[in-house]
């Protein structure tokens, strides 16, 4: 599906290429596995590096576009696994700009807005950030102690929007959805590694909240964000399996398992399709993530014997 410029295509074969869907796509290639040093790969990567913006942020679409927290969030979990395969200097020097970016682009003791300076913070933008800091920690040690702190500010303000029903809503003070609170528990699982302030109980409520809102069909109800009135689809079978994925416990691997059979509805042979939408790219983003997880949760030694211990994260933040 790589057109010739070198992007990948921002909704289905033969249309544009978009900074934002290249960048997602190769983040979750690299979530799979595949070989971030590809010809292929680096190509697209370039790509996006070519088409980003003088403020060192990745725009939505291309160059001269405001930029996003997302799409930079996931150009630079691109270039991190690009930038270990190759260890190249240029990736180096790019994974210092994305980053010093989000730092910079932090708000104010909170997290992260989709557009900064224009709105408050986003849950889903900030997850997004979070991982990325969290990924590029060991490889920048020279600014090990900045975006330590910025890891720890978002993630403080993350914990404690959490509703009583302990999920999630798309910002602070909103409804909690199940696929906000898959990404946010997908996070966690990510920085575990991570000093941080302890989550116990707040994970398995909202473990428990995924579970208990998966449909009796297996699947979870998808959350649409507008920020900035831009729809956003946050994907719920993607996002729900990404999220529970991280379970310890052997009690929810048949809400896994419910989920990857639910999410295998969406796959049209190479690719995944949003339900009543002709998109291709954001979809299979989100359904290579999902199933990266699933499939690494579900491995014979990851499979937990009894009820704590051998997950991708257990309740004592290992």
């Amino acid at each position: 599906m790589q057109n010739k410029d070198g992007g990948l295509p921002s909704d289905n074969e033969g249309s544009m290429s978009c900074t934002w869907t290249t960048a997602g796509l190769l983040w979750a290639m690299a979530e799979a596995g595949e070989d971030a040093a590809a010809l292929w790969r680096q190509r697209a990567l370039i790509w996006v590096l070519d088409h980003g913006n003088q403020d060192r942020g990745i725009p939505i679409v291309g160059k001269g576009d405001p930029s996003i927290t997302d799409a930079t969030a996931q150009a630079l979990m691109a270039i991190c696994a690009c930038y270990e395969s190759t260890r190249d200097g240029f990736y180096r020097d790019k994974m210092t700009d994305l980053t010093k970016w989000l730092v910079l682009h932090q708000e104010h003791g909170s997290g992260w807005a989709w557009r900064p300076g224009r709105e408050p913070s986003w849950t889903a933008s900030t997850c997004f950030a979070l991982i990325a800091l969290g990924t590029v920690l060991p490889l920048l040690p020279d600014q090990r102690e900045n975006i330590q702190e910025s890891i720890r500010v978002a993630q403080q303000w993350l914990l404690t929007t959490q509703n009583n029903d302990c999920g999630w809503g798309s910002h602070k003070g909103d409804r909690s959805r199940a696929a906000i609170t898959g990404i946010v528990l997908f996070t966690l699982s990510r920085l575990a590694a991570v000093p941080r302030i302890d989550s116990t109980d707040l994970i398995g409520g909202a473990l428990d909240f995924i579970k208990e809102s998966q449909r009796p069909d297996g699947t979870w109800a998808s959350t649409i964000d507008r920020p900035m009135g831009h729809t956003i689809t946050r994907f719920g079978d993607a996002y729900c399996l990404l999220g529970i994925s991280a379970a310890s416990s052997k009690d929810y691997e048949p809400s896994i398992l419910q989920g990857v059979r639910a999410l295998m509805k969406c796959h049209r042979g190479s690719y995944f399709q949003y339900e009543d939408t002709v998109m291709h790219s954001w979809p299979t983003r989100d359904g290579i993530l999902a199933f990266s997880a699933a499939r690494e949760r579900l491995r014979p030694e990851k499979r937990p014997n009894g009820d704590e211990g051998g997950g991708a994260w257990d309740y004592a933040g290992n």
